[in-house]
């Protein structure tokens, strides 16, 4: 419960956005299929490049700082489809700033 609180505290839906409030797509919080939600903060290239490996998707390394919506877009789609499980099997004991916070 502290960390959902925490973590529902940086996403904002008016205001400025920045990068501790969802401004960039590697910087985010994302809701999952199940409740949970996964915090993801791969703002370094060498992080944004392994989660761009792990979940097989086809972004660069611009993309991360995208604020055009479209990466942002891609991101929660893919993310309102998996459950914890899935993420946790995914991304097994890979290092790349993405945590699992359960509902």
């Amino acid at each position: 419960e502290a960390a959902l609180s925490i973590l529902d505290s940086l996403h904002s839906t008016y205001g400025p956005k920045v990068l501790h409030n969802g401004l960039f797509p590697c910087y985010n919080v994302y809701p999952l299929k199940d409740g949970g939600h996964v915090a993801l903060a791969a703002v370094e290239e060498h992080y944004w490049a392994e989660f761009v490996q792990t979940f097989e998707l086809e972004l660069g390394l611009n993309d991360r700082m995208d604020t055009s919506g479209k990466t942002e877009k891609l991101l929660r789609k893919l993310f309102t489809n998996l459950g914890t499980n899935e993420i946790k099997s995914k991304i097994g004991e890979r290092q790349f700033c993405l945590t699992l916070v359960n509902k």
